[in-house]
């Protein structure tokens, strides 16, 4: 909820409610350690990211989500439109070399990307 909140807020401009929303839904997801739930709670940092004009790093967080997640997440509407809109902002070749940063990353090293204490979900990172 505070993740689709935060989505919502990102739609109407108001960028700190955004953050503040996603940083609730990373701080909620963290407790039980429940990769999905911090795999689409980074779609939603990868949006905050795309729309301070950082598309390069959301293709970054976007990969950590898949990595995360171990796939990544089709059924995922907002991950769709964040993805389409950061490989566009940065072109295929950008993207794609990006993405796969995030993908070669542990889950701490992705807290560290956006500035969250991730507990360690596996010794290697995952990929696809």
């Amino acid at each position: 909820v505070a993740s689709s909140r935060g989505h919502l807020e990102a739609a109407r401009g108001d960028m700190d409610e955004a953050r503040r929303s996603h940083r609730a839904a990373i701080d909620y997801s963290i407790s039980p350690v429940d990769a999905p739930v911090i795999a689409q709670v980074l779609v939603g940092m990868a949006e905050i990211s795309l729309l301070d004009g950082e598309p390069e790093f959301a293709a970054v967080i976007l990969g950590a989500s898949a990595a995360v997640r171990g796939t990544e997440d089709l059924s995922l509407m907002d991950g769709r439109r964040v993805t389409s809109a950061a490989r566009t902002a940065v072109g295929d070749e950008r993207f794609d070399a990006a993405y796969e940063r995030g993908l070669a990353t542990t889950t701490k090293q992705i807290g560290a990307l956006v500035g969250v204490d991730l507990p360690e979900l596996t010794a290697t990172a995952a990929t696809t």
